[in-house]
């Protein structure tokens, strides 16, 4: 007598809907879905071996995503982005005028460097743009508290890192010494940003000890 015993997986379906699709860059329908792996007896499924994690299947490009990718709204980020962008932009001029180096070409220029990775868009800032933002920054000084504070609760501790060692290259831009005004900026601008006293500490020790003598 033969004994067909094998191995199948099952592929449940747990919810469906629509989502925002990273490979298709659009709205699609998906399903999430939950394998699961059975022994089986002449075909029939009776012994379960493991169960995997859910994901997100696209129904249109059938591609698995992570469930976390539900959470993704192009809109929003959008939106945060713009924000991200403005709180850059303006606390480095806002820090370089502070420290008296509105006519630093060496400053104007790396913030224009700076700005790149900063934009979510294909164009970058110019020098023309940088150039215009500190003639507003000086024409009408921008809440600065406000803005660095927007970002606290969606960037990681690597991203808020970042703005502040942004800062930090601004205020040395062209072996600049800052001035004790923009060191305080600087250590207020880490607390506003969330990151720890000792983190902030440490950023700030590390501008004193590569400024200018």
């Amino acid at each position: 007598m033969l004994i067909f015993f094998g191995t199948r997986v099952t592929r449940k379906i747990l919810s469906a809907g629509e989502f925002h699709c990273p490979q298709c860059q659009s709205h699609q329908p998906y399903r999430e879905r939950r394998d699961k792996e059975w022994g089986h007896l002449y075909y029939i499924p009776l012994i379960p071996m493991q169960e995997y994690q859910p994901y997100i299947e696209c129904r249109t490009c059938k591609t698995r995503f992570e469930p976390e990718v539900l959470g993704f709204d192009p809109e929003v980020e959008q939106r945060f982005m713009a924000v991200f962008e403005e709180a850059c932009l303006k606390s480095m001029v806002s820090l370089a005028l502070m420290g008296g180096q509105s006519e630093s070409d060496a400053a104007r220029t790396l913030i224009v460097e700076l700005m790149k990775t900063a934009r979510s868009g294909d164009q970058a800032l110019d020098r023309t743009a940088i150039d215009a933002a500190f003639e507003d920054e000086e024409r009408q000084p921008s809440d600065i508290s406000g803005l660095i504070k927007g970002l606290k609760d969606e960037l990681s501790d690597s991203g808020r890192e970042t703005v502040l060692l942004n800062l930090v290259e601004v205020a040395l831009a062209g072996d600049h010494t800052p001035n004790e005004d923009q060191i305080e900026s600087i250590r207020r601008c880490g607390e506003w940003i969330g990151l720890s006293p000792m983190h902030v500490k440490g950023i700030v020790a590390e501008l004193k000890e590569r400024s200018p003598a």
